[in-house]
């Protein structure tokens, strides 16, 4: 059951209790003397209850009732009889004190649904804090925070964190949750097609109707509206969409910035030390296993192929006159050339293949 059926049961209680208390107080006072009766004061446990348990508008129409049924509570005869100042004083202050006391409940129930907004709010952002400082790796961390988006938005139409190059000129698409990454337009972004990316400044598009020529409208063609949040400069940016236009409300996105810069940190840190990780065990010129990790799985793959009895294979690349190259070109021709043969080797070799210089 959803909070809200909840609070609909909750209150469809209350009005059950409230007109069950306001035909047993009538029955009271009618049985007890009516005008004369001692148990008046009961008329008033209805309004009480109305105030404190159900709904303005249920609370309005228990006053009003409250007030008619009461005349004929009071009276002997009330079908004969006129009512008097003392019937008029009665049903005004039935009806007034159950006007200010059912708004000021409201009031009370907003406050309190608002703070209990704010300590939900306040917990998810502690969460996501913990969980991306948890992870050892940039896949687990950045894939925990699209995880939580959701929460926040329960629309949702997808989430997407990009993640930028060493000059913060380009941003990659890293990953993706609720569609697929061949859905989204665009996988690499120029920095200049991202307002606001630099300057940390969230980037809302209400409706993208409104803007088609805005680049950030167009990744998703699904979608909406859109909400770009910088996550630092050394990390990149998350972009959330949805299906109906104006779906990020300004209370929507403080919390998303507020998000995300909780993330931010986190996510540089794990980058970080993944990037650390990486140079231990790869050259940095052509991203390919160094020779220290190219031994360590050498020596592994051997073991397996003796226990298991396989055969291991093995190939050796050398580039004819490269030399010339260098000599010709320039060493940073030559780097070049290593880079795009390297690059050739990882997009043909499978997952379990190790490519090292």
């Amino acid at each position: 059951m959803s909070a809200m059926q909840g609070l609909r049961g909750r209150r469809t209680a209350a009005s059950l209790l409230v007109v069950g208390a306001a035909v047993a107080a009538l029955a009271i006072v009618r049985a007890t003397g009516g005008g004369e009766s001692e148990y008046q004061p009961l008329l008033y446990l209805p309004v009480v209850l109305a105030v404190a348990g159900a709904s303005l508008p249920v609370a309005l129409a228990v006053g009003l009732l409250l007030s008619l049924a009461s005349f004929f509570a009071l009276h002997p005869s009330p079908l004969s009889a006129w009512p008097t100042r003392e019937d008029a004083l009665r049903a005004v202050t039935i009806n007034v004190m159950t006007l200010i006391g059912a708004v000021y409940a409201q009031l009370i129930e907003g406050e309190r649904v608002r703070m209990h907004r704010r300590m939900a709010e306040q917990d998810l952002l502690l969460n996501a804090t913990q969980i991306v400082q948890a992870a050892s790796k940039l896949e687990y961390a950045v894939h925990s925070v699209l995880e939580m988006l959701p929460r926040i938005v329960p629309e949702l139409r997808c989430a997407a964190v990009y993640l930028s190059d060493e000059r913060g000129t380009h941003l990659e698409l890293y990953d993706i949750v609720g569609i697929d990454r061949a859905d989204i337009r665009a996988h690499r972004l120029r920095a200049a097609d991202w307002p606001h990316w630099r300057t940390g400044r969230p980037h809302h598009v209400e409706d993208t109707l409104r803007e088609p020529a805005n680049a950030m409208a167009r990744l998703d063609p699904g979608a909406r509206s859109v909400l770009a949040l910088p996550l630092g400069g050394r990390v990149g940016g998350m972009v959330l969409t949805c299906a109906s236009p104006g779906a990020f409300t300004p209370e929507r996105q403080t919390l998303l910035a507020a998000f995300a810069e909780r993330v931010s940190l986190p996510l540089q840190k794990v980058r970080l030390q993944e990037g650390l990780e990486d140079l231990a065990f790869t050259d940095a010129m052509t991203g390919l296993f160094n020779f220290r990790c190219f031994r360590s799985h050498l020596e592994n793959e051997i073991k397996r192929s003796v226990r298991y009895r396989r055969p291991v294979s093995l190939i050796i690349l050398d580039l004819d006159d490269f030399k010339a190259v260098n000599d010709r070109h320039g060493h940073p021709a030559g780097d070049r050339v290593l880079a795009a043969v390297a690059a050739i080797i990882r997009d043909n070799i499978r997952e379990t293949d190790i490519a090292a210089r």
